[in-house]
């Protein structure tokens, strides 16, 4: 049976060629024992397909009995590279035919040497090299077709071994030195008088320089390696160069072994690659790798973003986020004030200490006279009130307490600013508060005084709850509802169209627990729409906000009202001190009264609660 065989050679994407191409080998696999193949070739390439040549001599594959196949060793005194095969059969006449890339070896210049002996042949590689990679095949003429092949590849021509007499100087090169080469290594000299050896450990760190050689010499490497930057603002960012590149070269970024997909890809052509870490604290810290690769082989660079290195970039990014720390600001929220301070940056792992400054009037009696007395103590200084020549000294203990975090100050920050908050603050909070930035070489403070106006503004404050719009059906219940903090507790008002509202049936004010302010409108008409005000005041003063209500009639349309605000309104303290005592709540003739709804519940009636929207700022 003949079967034809099919090849292609010269695949490729390249215009037309008229310069004759090298004679080419191509291998044929799968063939079957017993079955005749003719084989044709043909020339393909992105302009088409040429007509295909004429078909081949028959060509039986058959297997010889007892054949070998060629084996490679490398002889341990000389150190050469030996290409060995033994035939089945051997007439007379016959010789073995040795040939690289399917062309004779005539060439013996360069080391190569032929030993043939009865059935057996070896080829000899006395100074192996790169140029000996390749596909050797022996045939044995005058015999039904013995032969065999074998090819050598980087891996099969791992090394070289030589000496030289003269110099006395014996030399093991490996030219491809990788992790899987690491041992000891040991040279045994023996002639008539004995044996003498010496041996050297590579392992780890022992080979330092081969490998930097090799990594350098073979493909895309890491020409520096990865560091961390910090920017003058505030930006952290992994740094690596690479060079010996092409096209095909492939770059990778991993954390803990998990790849990273960067929003921007590595700039190959410039050879420089960077990696952003956003929001840099402990929780970005760990192993970075970064790998560049092609087929020519693959190196790594890795960096581990902790200890000494991750104190190292706090300790930067304290320095330049102190330079620029603002002065410390208020910012009331829904439980408290808050005090802040912009910078740069911030993480908690930073150095920053917040401080509250206290002051304390104690008494001394002395029995001799005194001019002037300090006592320095721990962030602390007494300086005289008064003095008396005599006895009842004054002095007046002034000092820093360190603040931490609990449920009565909330410390913490953003990546822009950091802050600290008290919790339903009252009188005693008064005082100095201070923020301080450390690092290595100096420290930043930033101070701000809760002694006057700036407390008592936030001790009479609407925080937060009303909308800015409201629409709502008629007949509806429209519940008004918003959070208040004061100390002492305020007093709540509200007013319709700048006029105050009278608690009725219909209007319900209430305050309860001294925090929730609500105004309840229930079985709303077309002449509940308009600017509702809500006041809150105590003796240091007050605020107010307006809120648009809007009320439409079954079947409309929705109205899109639009706010007509006046801005928040802050109202300065009266002297003498004047707070709106609350309206009398009439009782119903006719059923028994209703209690006030309680703040944040839905109101009772036929309506139900106005959306709840988001904390007015």
């Amino acid at each position: 049976m003949t079967q034809r065989g099919k090849t292609k050679l010269g695949q490729g994407n390249s215009p037309r060629n008229d310069t004759p191409r090298q004679p080419e080998n191509n291998e044929v696999t799968g063939l079957e024992v017993g079955t005749t193949y003719v084989f044709r070739v043909r020339a393909v390439n992105a302009a088409g397909v040429v007509m295909a040549s004429m078909a081949s001599d028959p060509v039986t594959a058959k297997a010889v009995a007892g054949s070998q196949e060629v084996s490679c060793v490398v002889d341990e005194k000389s150190g050469d590279i030996v290409l060995s095969f033994e035939s089945c059969q051997i007439n007379e006449g016959s010789k073995f035919i040795w040939k690289k890339d399917y062309k004779e070896i005539t060439d013996f210049s360069k080391g190569v040497v032929i030993k043939s002996e009865g059935t057996h042949s070896k080829l000899i590689f006395k100074n192996p090299d790169k140029e000996d990679f390749g596909t050797y095949s022996v045939s044995v003429t005058n015999t039904e077709g013995v032969s065999s092949s074998y090819t050598i590849s980087n891996e099969e021509l791992p090394n070289k071994m030589g000496h030289d007499v003269a110099t006395g100087i014996i030399e093991f090169i490996m030219d491809h030195f990788t992790e899987e080469n690491e041992g000891t290594y040991t040279c045994q000299i023996t002639d008539g008088g004995g044996k003498a050896q010496s041996s050297l450990v590579l392992i780890g760190n022992g080979f330092p320089e081969e490998r930097e050689y090799i990594r350098v010499k073979e493909g895309p490497h890491f020409s520096e390696f990865l560091s961390l930057q910090i920017g003058d603002d505030c930006s952290v960012t992994l740094v690596c160069k690479v060079a010996n590149l092409k096209k095909e070269s492939v770059f990778h970024w991993f954390r803990e072994d998990t790849e990273i997909i960067p929003d921007v890809k590595p700039d190959l052509g410039s050879g420089v690659c960077k990696l952003p870490i956003k929001e840099f604290s402990m929780k970005t810290a760990g192993i970075y790798k970064a790998t560049i690769s092609d087929d020519r082989g693959k190196d790594m660079s890795q960096i581990n973003i902790s200890g000494k290195v991750f104190d190292d970039a706090i300790n930067k990014l304290s320095q330049l986020a102190g330079a620029s720390a603002a002065e410390l600001v208020i910012n009331c929220t829904a439980t408290g004030i808050q005090l802040q301070c912009h910078m740069k940056y911030y993480t908690l792992e930073m150095n920053i200490t917040w401080y509250n400054g206290w002051k304390q009037e104690v008494g001394m009696t002395l029995a001799r006279h005194v001019n002037m007395i300090f006592i320095y103590l721990t962030r602390s200084k007494i300086t005289p009130h008064h003095t008396n020549t005599h006895t009842n000294l004054s002095f007046l203990l002034l000092g820093e307490t360190k603040l931490s975090h609990s449920d009565k100050i909330v410390i913490g920050g953003t990546p822009t600013m950091a802050t600290m908050e008290v919790v339903e603050p009252v009188e005693k909070d008064k005082g100095k508060y201070s923020i301080v930035i450390t690092d290595p070489e100096n420290s930043h403070k930033r101070t701000l005084d809760l002694s006057g106006d700036g407390l008592r503004h936030t001790l009479r404050r609407v925080v937060g709850g009303l909308p800015d719009v409201v629409t709502i059906m008629e007949k509806k219940t429209l519940s008004l509802t918003c959070t208040v903090c004061g100390d002492p507790k305020p007093q709540v008002s509200w007013l319709k169209n700048g006029s105050e509202v009278e608690p009725d049936d219909q209007y319900v004010v209430s305050l309860d627990q001294g925090k929730f302010a609500s105004l309840t409108i229930k079985g709303v008409s077309m002449e509940d729409s308009g600017r509702y005000t809500m006041i809150v005041q105590n003796k240091y003063g007050g605020e107010s906000v307006d809120i648009v209500v809007s009320v439409y009639r079954h079947g409309e349309k929705i109205p899109e009202a639009k706010p007509t605000l006046t801005p928040k309104t802050i109202i300065p303290p009266k002297l003498p001190i004047e707070i709106p005592q609350p309206k009398t709540q009439p009782a119903p003739s006719a059923a028994p009264s209703t209690p006030s709804p309680a703040a944040p519940k839905a109101a009772l009636g036929r309506g139900v609660k106005s959306p709840t929207p988001s904390r007015r700022k």
